[in-house]
């Protein structure tokens, strides 16, 4: 049977002709050796769910469903624009259908492009897939509803929308699953849109968020402040230096040796006398042999 009138079609045994129990199938099916199905001259009507009711002679019955998709059909037509819905973490979304003469709705996941539920009006819904099971439920329209809202949830749905006279169409929603005040610990998510315009619900920050995100900005300012002092304390303190040993770096490296100026010397080339104002004494020898040394050598007012 076909999960869209669930209406037995066609019945095959092994090794035997099929019999055919539906006009629309009239000379399109045949029965392999085994009893296997075999669909012939598809049309876009022929696409969808089929379930086989399998009876075995020693281990009873069991069902087989098979998911038929054509390749090379035309492009889907549209029943209308696509929907932007959206609701709070475990909470619960329509995605309305609003179609006249509805036979039925598969609906997928943009995702997975896998089939998970499928919709008539005024029945109960059938669920393909097990993470959805206990959490969908059908209008008397065939729209779904979603309960439980998880944040995998949140995606591009797709319902393919079958009718009676005119043909099949194609809806497609826009799923925003967003956090609840009363759960500030979790943040919005983003939102997932793929070529369409967003017209989704705008969640704000909480009380808690917004506080955090202030005491960031004081933690980085006072940062900066102390950065800023350090560098001019390090500022101040070298130049207190460079006024206080000037004269050591200018005069004081000498070359006691040659009795002359040293290399970080200022250069004097041009002075014929030079003054010392102070010496210090770096390194210290035995007997005082440096001061004796010093004072036989600084006799006269004038270096050469």
């Amino acid at each position: 049977m076909s999960n869209k009138d669930k209406k037995i079609f066609a019945v095959t045994e092994a090794g035997k002709p099929v019999t055919i129990r539906s006009r629309i199938y009239d000379e399109r099916l045949n029965a392999t050796t085994n009893g296997s199905l075999i669909i012939t001259r598809l049309t876009r009507e022929d696409q969808g769910i089929y379930t086989a009711n399998i009876l075995r002679r020693s281990a009873g019955q069991c069902v087989q469903f098979y998911n038929l998709v054509l390749h090379g059909l035309p492009i889907e037509d549209l029943c209308g624009e696509t929907r932007h819905v959206s609701h709070e973490l475990g909470g619960e979304v329509v995605l309305p259908v609003q179609q006249s003469e509805v036979q039925d709705i598969t609906w997928m996941m943009d995702r997975n492009k896998n089939i998970f539920a499928v919709t008539e009006p005024g029945k109960p819904v059938i669920i393909r897939s097990l993470i959805y099971d206990g959490r969908l439920k059908a209008t008397a329209d065939g729209s779904l509803v979603i309960s439980k809202l998880t944040r995998e949830d949140q995606g591009i749905y797709k319902g393919s929308v079958l009718r009676w006279r005119s043909g099949q169409c194609v809806l497609f929603y826009n799923l925003t699953v967003y956090a609840s005040f009363r759960n500030s610990s979790i943040t919005p998510p983003l939102r997932n849109i793929s070529k369409m315009s967003s017209n989704g619900a705008i969640t704000t920050p909480s009380r808690k968020q917004a506080t955090a995100w202030i005491i960031v900005i004081l933690c980085v300012f006072a940062t900066a402040v102390l950065m800023l002092i350090f560098i001019v304390s390090i500022v101040v303190s070298r130049v207190q230096e460079g006024t206080t040993s000037q004269h050591e770096l200018l005069y004081c490296d000498l070359d006691l040796k040659r009795l002359q100026k040293g290399t970080r010397a200022r250069n004097t080339e041009e002075e014929t006398t030079i003054t010392y104002s102070f010496l210090r004494f770096s390194k210290t020898t035995k007997n005082g042999e440096w001061k004796k040394h010093l004072q036989s050598s600084f006799t006269s007012d004038s270096v050469k």
